[in-house]
């Protein structure tokens, strides 16, 4: 059962770096798990470090004509799928 946790707990730690903050329910339920686990304590750790990290990188500029040849290159690709 504990491994089937521990899953489910590092399942919603991803979901939540990529969508946002759970329900207040599951936050109780995943801290109730971290306060417990040690091995997923640690993941955690890992990922808010990552988390913290990665909010720092500014996000890369474009130049004009950068912009420019990508929203060619995605409308050809888009005009193809159709």
């Amino acid at each position: 059962m504990a491994a089937t946790a521990c899953k489910q707990v590092l399942r919603d730690l991803y979901r939540i770096l990529e969508e946002g903050h759970p329900t207040d329910v599951r936050c109780r339920q995943i801290r109730s798990h971290l306060d417990t686990c040690s091995a997923c304590a640690n993941r955690f750790r890992e990922l808010d470090a990552l988390a913290l990290i990665c909010g720092r990188i500014p996000p890369p500029e474009l130049s004009e004509s950068r912009k420019r040849s990508l929203k060619k290159r995605l409308r050809a690709s888009l005009a193809v799928s159709r």
